[in-house]
């Protein structure tokens, strides 16, 4: 699995983000889900950005007060931490997507994200030339 950094660097990504600054600025650990899930309470408190897939059928989206409660699974859909989130959801935010969170995990077991940030589709990703 390649390091959250180099996927956000090798592929088009949508970033919304709360409050002034880039929260990217406070974040101070990149890690998949299956590394955060590992270390989760170690972290606890601190500034990370972890990487992984929307699970199924675990969005709930309130357009009026602009919360968004989600699961955070690892690539394979499976295991993974609950997310909460309030701003402008990213372009392409979906349930099955790649994405991004960076934020802090609290020992009450949720991830509280003040970033947001989804895989663009593969449209943007370099072509294989044909041999």
């Amino acid at each position: 699995m390649a390091h959250p950094r180099r996927i956000a660097a090798s592929h088009g990504w949508s970033r919304r983000s709360r409050g002034e600054g880039l929260a990217s600025d406070h974040a101070s650990a990149d890690l998949t889900i299956d590394e955060f899930l590992s270390r989760r309470e170690a972290v606890a408190g601190e500034g990370v950005r972890v990487a992984g897939r929307v699970a199924a059928d675990s969005m709930q989206w309130n357009a009026s007060t602009l919360d968004l409660r989600f699961r955070l699974a690892n690539f394979a859909g499976s295991g993974g931490v609950d997310v909460t989130y309030n701003g402008v959801l990213p372009d392409m935010f979906a349930e099955g997507r790649d994405v991004i969170v960076e934020g802090t995990y609290a020992h009450d077991g949720v991830f509280r994200a003040r970033t947001l940030m989804t895989s663009c589709p593969s449209k943007y990703e370099a072509e294989v030339p044909k041999t």
